[in-house]
Protein backbone atom coordinates (compact mmCIF):
# COMPACT_ATOMS: atom_id res chain seq x y z
CA UNK A 1 0.00 0.00 0.00
CA UNK A 2 2.97 2.33 0.37
CA UNK A 3 4.18 1.91 -3.21
CA UNK A 4 3.14 3.90 -6.27
CA UNK A 5 1.05 7.06 -6.32
CA UNK A 6 -2.19 8.57 -7.62
CA UNK A 7 -2.65 11.87 -9.45
CA UNK A 8 -4.60 14.50 -7.54
CA UNK A 9 -5.62 17.40 -9.77
CA UNK A 10 -5.78 20.92 -8.37
CA UNK A 11 -9.40 21.08 -9.48
CA UNK A 12 -10.23 19.08 -6.35
CA UNK A 13 -10.02 22.37 -4.42
CA UNK A 14 -13.28 23.40 -6.17
CA UNK A 15 -15.09 20.44 -4.58
CA UNK A 16 -17.45 21.32 -1.71
CA UNK A 17 -16.07 18.53 0.46
CA UNK A 18 -12.57 19.95 0.15
CA UNK A 19 -13.66 23.39 1.32
CA UNK A 20 -15.31 22.20 4.54
CA UNK A 21 -13.51 24.00 7.38
CA UNK A 22 -11.53 23.62 9.52
CA UNK A 23 -8.94 21.64 7.51
CA UNK A 24 -7.20 18.58 8.90
CA UNK A 25 -3.40 18.66 9.21
CA UNK A 26 -2.85 16.26 6.30
CA UNK A 27 -5.32 18.26 4.21
CA UNK A 28 -3.33 21.42 4.94
CA UNK A 29 -0.08 19.68 3.91
CA UNK A 30 -1.62 18.47 0.62
CA UNK A 31 -2.87 22.02 0.04
CA UNK A 32 0.71 23.33 0.39
CA UNK A 33 1.91 20.79 -2.20
CA UNK A 34 -0.80 21.85 -4.66
CA UNK A 35 -0.02 25.57 -4.15
CA UNK A 36 3.73 25.05 -4.79
CA UNK A 37 5.11 26.18 -8.16
CA UNK A 38 5.93 23.41 -10.62
CA UNK A 39 8.51 25.62 -12.42
CA UNK A 40 10.90 28.41 -11.43
CA UNK A 41 9.19 31.79 -11.77
CA UNK A 42 8.96 35.35 -10.42
CA UNK A 43 5.79 36.25 -8.49
CA UNK A 44 4.42 39.65 -7.53
CA UNK A 45 3.35 39.53 -3.86
CA UNK A 46 2.53 42.59 -1.76
CA UNK A 47 4.35 45.08 -4.00
CA UNK A 48 7.49 42.93 -4.27
CA UNK A 49 8.98 40.81 -7.05
CA UNK A 50 10.06 37.49 -5.51
CA UNK A 51 12.07 34.70 -7.17
CA UNK A 52 10.40 31.36 -6.43
CA UNK A 53 11.94 27.99 -7.28
CA UNK A 54 10.19 24.77 -8.24
CA UNK A 55 8.57 23.26 -5.15
CA UNK A 56 8.26 26.63 -3.36
CA UNK A 57 5.34 28.99 -2.68
CA UNK A 58 4.95 32.52 -1.35
CA UNK A 59 2.14 33.13 1.14
CA UNK A 60 1.47 34.59 4.58
CA UNK A 61 0.34 33.30 7.95
CA UNK A 62 -2.92 35.25 7.81
CA UNK A 63 -3.70 33.98 4.30
CA UNK A 64 -3.21 30.34 5.31
CA UNK A 65 -5.25 30.84 8.48
CA UNK A 66 -8.23 32.14 6.52
CA UNK A 67 -7.95 29.40 3.89
CA UNK A 68 -7.67 26.56 6.38
CA UNK A 69 -10.19 27.95 8.90
CA UNK A 70 -7.65 28.04 11.73
CA UNK A 71 -6.33 30.65 14.13
CA UNK A 72 -2.91 32.15 13.42
CA UNK A 73 -1.48 30.32 16.44
CA UNK A 74 -2.77 26.92 15.25
CA UNK A 75 -1.45 27.58 11.74
CA UNK A 76 2.02 28.46 13.07
CA UNK A 77 2.01 25.37 15.32
CA UNK A 78 1.11 23.10 12.38
CA UNK A 79 3.85 24.58 10.17
CA UNK A 80 6.39 24.06 12.98
CA UNK A 81 5.29 20.44 13.35
CA UNK A 82 5.53 19.67 9.61
CA UNK A 83 8.94 21.36 9.53
CA UNK A 84 10.18 19.15 12.41
CA UNK A 85 9.12 16.13 10.36
CA UNK A 86 11.41 17.38 7.53
CA UNK A 87 8.45 17.72 5.18
CA UNK A 88 8.73 21.48 4.65
CA UNK A 89 11.04 24.40 5.39
CA UNK A 90 9.72 27.91 5.74
CA UNK A 91 11.25 31.36 6.18
CA UNK A 92 9.28 34.40 7.38
CA UNK A 93 10.53 37.64 5.77
CA UNK A 94 9.68 41.16 6.95
CA UNK A 95 6.64 39.78 8.85
CA UNK A 96 4.71 40.34 5.62
CA UNK A 97 5.14 37.03 3.81
CA UNK A 98 6.82 33.64 4.04
CA UNK A 99 8.53 31.36 1.54
CA UNK A 100 7.68 27.68 2.05
CA UNK A 101 9.80 24.93 0.44
CA UNK A 102 8.30 21.46 0.02
CA UNK A 103 10.98 18.88 0.83
CA UNK A 104 11.26 16.04 -1.72
CA UNK A 105 8.81 17.86 -4.02
CA UNK A 106 9.77 15.63 -6.97
CA UNK A 107 8.39 12.62 -5.08
CA UNK A 108 4.92 14.20 -4.81
CA UNK A 109 4.99 15.83 -8.27
CA UNK A 110 7.52 14.10 -10.58
CA UNK A 111 8.87 16.24 -13.41
CA UNK A 112 7.74 14.64 -16.68
CA UNK A 113 10.04 15.37 -19.62
CA UNK A 114 8.47 16.40 -22.90
CA UNK A 115 9.28 14.61 -26.17
CA UNK A 116 11.64 17.43 -27.19
CA UNK A 117 13.53 17.25 -23.88
CA UNK A 118 13.92 13.46 -24.21
CA UNK A 119 15.28 13.86 -27.74
CA UNK A 120 17.66 16.58 -26.49
CA UNK A 121 19.04 14.29 -23.77
CA UNK A 122 19.51 11.42 -26.26
CA UNK A 123 21.21 13.76 -28.72
CA UNK A 124 23.49 15.12 -25.98
CA UNK A 125 24.45 11.56 -24.94
CA UNK A 126 25.28 10.67 -28.54
CA UNK A 127 27.38 13.82 -28.84
CA UNK A 128 29.34 12.93 -25.68
CA UNK A 129 29.96 9.41 -26.99
CA UNK A 130 31.21 10.82 -30.31
CA UNK A 131 33.58 13.20 -28.48
CA UNK A 132 34.98 10.29 -26.48
CA UNK A 133 35.64 8.27 -29.67
CA UNK A 134 37.27 11.26 -31.38
CA UNK A 135 39.47 11.86 -28.31
CA UNK A 136 40.67 8.25 -28.35
CA UNK A 137 41.48 8.46 -32.08
CA UNK A 138 43.34 11.73 -31.48
CA UNK A 139 45.49 10.05 -28.82
CA UNK A 140 46.38 7.29 -31.30
CA UNK A 141 47.33 9.86 -33.94
CA UNK A 142 49.45 11.78 -31.43
CA UNK A 143 51.38 8.63 -30.53
CA UNK A 144 52.07 8.02 -34.22
CA UNK A 145 53.14 11.63 -34.84
CA UNK A 146 55.64 11.60 -31.97
CA UNK A 147 57.82 9.15 -33.93
CA UNK A 148 58.07 11.59 -36.86
CA UNK A 149 58.59 14.78 -34.81
CA UNK A 150 62.26 15.33 -35.81
CA UNK A 151 61.57 14.95 -39.52
CA UNK A 152 58.66 17.40 -39.40
CA UNK A 153 60.74 19.99 -37.50
CA UNK A 154 63.61 19.76 -40.00
CA UNK A 155 61.22 20.28 -42.90
CA UNK A 156 59.57 23.28 -41.18
CA UNK A 157 62.99 24.94 -40.60
CA UNK A 158 63.97 24.54 -44.26
CA UNK A 159 60.64 25.94 -45.46
CA UNK A 160 61.00 28.88 -43.06
CA UNK A 161 64.48 29.81 -44.34
CA UNK A 162 63.35 29.70 -47.97
CA UNK A 163 60.20 31.76 -47.43
CA UNK A 164 61.76 34.40 -45.12
CA UNK A 165 63.40 36.25 -48.04
CA UNK A 166 60.14 36.44 -49.98
CA UNK A 167 58.23 37.54 -46.89
CA UNK A 168 60.65 40.46 -46.28
CA UNK A 169 60.12 41.87 -49.76
CA UNK A 170 56.33 41.43 -49.59
CA UNK A 171 56.24 43.13 -46.17
CA UNK A 172 58.07 46.21 -47.48
CA UNK A 173 55.58 46.54 -50.33
CA UNK A 174 52.61 46.14 -47.95
CA UNK A 175 54.01 48.74 -45.51
CA UNK A 176 54.30 51.34 -48.26
CA UNK A 177 50.74 50.62 -49.42
CA UNK A 178 49.37 50.85 -45.89
CA UNK A 179 51.11 54.18 -45.26
CA UNK A 180 49.54 55.69 -48.38
CA UNK A 181 46.10 54.39 -47.39
CA UNK A 182 46.44 55.71 -43.82
CA UNK A 183 47.09 59.23 -45.11
CA UNK A 184 43.89 59.17 -47.13
CA UNK A 185 41.92 57.72 -44.18
CA UNK A 186 43.03 60.50 -41.84
CA UNK A 187 41.21 63.02 -44.04
CA UNK A 188 37.84 61.26 -43.54
CA UNK A 189 35.84 61.75 -40.29
CA UNK A 190 36.02 58.89 -37.73
CA UNK A 191 33.17 56.36 -37.71
CA UNK A 192 30.66 56.49 -34.85
CA UNK A 193 30.61 53.46 -32.56
CA UNK A 194 27.14 52.37 -31.45
CA UNK A 195 26.89 51.25 -27.83
CA UNK A 196 24.21 48.84 -26.58
CA UNK A 197 22.93 49.38 -23.05
CA UNK A 198 22.88 46.25 -20.90
CA UNK A 199 20.36 46.33 -18.05
CA UNK A 200 21.40 44.80 -14.73
CA UNK A 201 19.23 42.10 -13.18
CA UNK A 202 18.65 44.34 -10.13
CA UNK A 203 17.17 47.18 -12.23
CA UNK A 204 13.43 47.75 -12.54
CA UNK A 205 13.34 47.44 -16.37
CA UNK A 206 15.03 44.01 -16.25
CA UNK A 207 12.89 42.78 -13.33
CA UNK A 208 9.67 43.79 -15.08
CA UNK A 209 10.78 42.26 -18.40
CA UNK A 210 11.73 39.02 -16.65
CA UNK A 211 8.45 39.00 -14.70
CA UNK A 212 6.42 39.47 -17.90
CA UNK A 213 8.28 36.60 -19.61
CA UNK A 214 7.69 34.23 -16.69
CA UNK A 215 4.00 35.15 -16.52
CA UNK A 216 3.66 34.35 -20.23
CA UNK A 217 5.51 31.04 -19.78
CA UNK A 218 3.20 30.10 -16.90
CA UNK A 219 0.26 30.53 -19.31
CA UNK A 220 2.07 28.91 -22.27
CA UNK A 221 4.93 26.56 -21.26
CA UNK A 222 6.02 26.27 -24.93
CA UNK A 223 6.79 30.00 -25.13
CA UNK A 224 10.54 30.52 -25.69
CA UNK A 225 12.61 33.59 -24.74
CA UNK A 226 16.36 34.10 -24.29
CA UNK A 227 18.53 36.67 -22.50
CA UNK A 228 18.91 38.82 -25.63
CA UNK A 229 15.14 39.16 -25.97
CA UNK A 230 14.75 40.00 -22.27
CA UNK A 231 17.27 42.84 -22.75
CA UNK A 232 15.15 44.15 -25.65
CA UNK A 233 12.04 43.96 -23.46
CA UNK A 234 13.92 45.74 -20.67
CA UNK A 235 14.60 48.58 -23.13
CA UNK A 236 10.84 49.00 -23.69
CA UNK A 237 10.22 48.83 -19.93
CA UNK A 238 12.83 51.54 -19.43
CA UNK A 239 10.98 53.78 -21.92
CA UNK A 240 7.70 53.04 -20.14
CA UNK A 241 9.22 54.17 -16.82
CA UNK A 242 11.51 56.98 -17.96
CA UNK A 243 9.69 58.53 -20.92
CA UNK A 244 6.04 57.67 -20.18
CA UNK A 245 6.54 58.45 -16.45
CA UNK A 246 4.85 55.26 -15.25
CA UNK A 247 5.30 53.85 -11.75
CA UNK A 248 7.28 50.53 -11.76
CA UNK A 249 5.21 48.94 -8.97
CA UNK A 250 1.99 49.82 -10.78
CA UNK A 251 3.41 48.31 -13.98
CA UNK A 252 3.95 45.07 -12.07
CA UNK A 253 0.31 45.07 -10.90
CA UNK A 254 -0.93 45.73 -14.44
CA UNK A 255 1.21 42.86 -15.82
CA UNK A 256 -0.17 40.51 -13.16
CA UNK A 257 -3.77 41.53 -13.94
CA UNK A 258 -3.31 41.38 -17.75
CA UNK A 259 -1.79 37.89 -17.64
CA UNK A 260 -4.75 36.61 -15.61
CA UNK A 261 -7.35 38.24 -17.88
CA UNK A 262 -8.67 35.77 -20.47
CA UNK A 263 -8.53 38.28 -23.37
CA UNK A 264 -5.43 40.34 -22.58
CA UNK A 265 -3.12 37.41 -21.76
CA UNK A 266 -3.40 36.35 -25.42
CA UNK A 267 -2.62 39.89 -26.65
CA UNK A 268 0.14 41.18 -24.35
CA UNK A 269 2.96 38.86 -25.42
CA UNK A 270 5.82 41.37 -25.45
CA UNK A 271 7.03 44.50 -23.66
CA UNK A 272 6.43 46.67 -26.75
CA UNK A 273 2.82 45.51 -26.88
CA UNK A 274 2.46 46.24 -23.15
CA UNK A 275 3.79 49.78 -23.61
CA UNK A 276 1.54 50.42 -26.62
CA UNK A 277 -1.62 49.33 -24.77
CA UNK A 278 -0.58 50.41 -21.27
CA UNK A 279 -3.00 53.40 -20.89
CA UNK A 280 -5.95 51.15 -21.81
CA UNK A 281 -4.75 48.25 -19.62
CA UNK A 282 -4.14 50.57 -16.65
CA UNK A 283 -7.68 51.99 -16.78
CA UNK A 284 -9.18 48.49 -16.95
CA UNK A 285 -6.99 47.37 -14.06
CA UNK A 286 -7.98 50.36 -11.91
CA UNK A 287 -11.67 49.81 -12.74
CA UNK A 288 -11.52 46.23 -11.42
CA UNK A 289 -9.13 46.95 -8.56
CA UNK A 290 -10.93 46.97 -5.16
CA UNK A 291 -10.79 50.43 -3.54
CA UNK A 292 -9.38 50.91 -0.06
CA UNK A 293 -11.30 52.84 2.63
CA UNK A 294 -9.10 55.90 2.11
CA UNK A 295 -9.69 55.82 -1.67
CA UNK A 296 -13.44 55.50 -1.13
CA UNK A 297 -13.40 58.42 1.30
CA UNK A 298 -11.49 60.64 -1.15
CA UNK A 299 -13.74 59.62 -4.05
CA UNK A 300 -16.81 60.46 -1.93
CA UNK A 301 -15.42 63.90 -1.05
CA UNK A 302 -14.77 64.68 -4.72
CA UNK A 303 -18.29 63.57 -5.70
CA UNK A 304 -19.93 65.73 -3.00
CA UNK A 305 -17.78 68.73 -4.00
CA UNK A 306 -18.76 68.29 -7.65
CA UNK A 307 -22.48 68.15 -6.78
CA UNK A 308 -22.22 71.27 -4.61
CA UNK A 309 -20.61 73.18 -7.50
CA UNK A 310 -23.39 72.05 -9.86
CA UNK A 311 -26.06 73.29 -7.42
CA UNK A 312 -24.22 76.56 -6.92
CA UNK A 313 -24.02 77.16 -10.67
CA UNK A 314 -27.68 76.27 -11.13
CA UNK A 315 -27.01 73.21 -13.30
CA UNK A 316 -29.24 70.91 -11.23
CA UNK A 317 -32.16 71.31 -8.84
CA UNK A 318 -32.32 67.75 -7.54
CA UNK A 319 -30.10 68.32 -4.51
CA UNK A 320 -27.13 66.22 -3.54
CA UNK A 321 -28.90 62.91 -4.05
Amino acid sequence: MHRGYIKIYRKITENRLWNIKPFSKIQAFIDLIMMANHIDKTVFFRDQLIEVKRGQLVTSLSKLSIKWGWSRHKTKTCLDLVQKLDSIKYIIKDKRFMIITICNYDIYNPQILSEGQVKGQVKGQQKDNRRTTEGQQKDINNNYNNDNTLEVLKKDIEDTNVSSCHNTEEKNIEDSAESSCSESKNDSPPEKVQTVKIFKKESWPYKLADYLSKCIISNDPKFRIDEKKIQLWAKDMDKLIRIDKRDPEEIGHVIQWAQKDEFNKAVVLSASKLRKRYPELRLKYLAKKPMTLEERYEAGKEWVKKKEEEIKNGKTNTGLF
